[in-house]
This record gives C-alpha cells, sequence and structure tokens, in this order.
C-alpha cells in the first residue's frame, strides 16, 4: 500500500490521524520524526520523499475555503 494516500483506501483523515496517534504511543514518541527514526531502526523501509516539485516551481496550492457562504448559497429551494 506504498504511496497511496488515504482516499486512495478510503479512510478519513481523522481515522488516519487516530491510528498514527496509537502507534506513537505504544512507540513511546512526541513528534513524528521519532517514530520514523524508531520505525527505520527497527528494520522498516525509509519513507519516500514525496512527489518531486521541479526546480523553480513550487507546488500547487489547495483550493481557497468557500468562505462566507451558507447552506442556503449552494441550495436553492
Amino acid at each position: 500500500m506504498a504511496d497511496k494516500t488515504n482516499k486512495d483506501i478510503g479512510l478519513s483523515p481523522r481515522t488516519v490521524e487516530t491510528h498514527r496517534a496509537h502507534v506513537m504511543q505504544r512507540l513511546g514518541v512526541q513528534i513524528l520524526p521519532q517514530a520514523v527514526l524508531v520505525a527505520t531502526s527497527a528494520g522498516f523501509p525509509s519513507p519516500s520523499p514525496g512527489p518531486k516539485v521541479p526546480q523553480g516551481q513550487t507546488p500547487p496550492k489547495p483550493d481557497p475555503p468557500l468562505a462566507g457562504m451558507s447552506c442556503s448559497s449552494c441550495h436553492s429551494g
């Protein structure tokens, strides 16, 4: 399941955060880099560095939230 996002495998971000928190608690670490160090020292492969962005470019930004819109703005009737 390497290189899959939570959406790819049908998990909500909250589910992923909960599982990550439980694993970190069991490892006895406070921050994610500590968890990575413990895992790699136990023999797990290093995580991939993520998507490559061509030099001189910035990664795409997420869409801004829909500020000022209420449910009645989206739905008619």
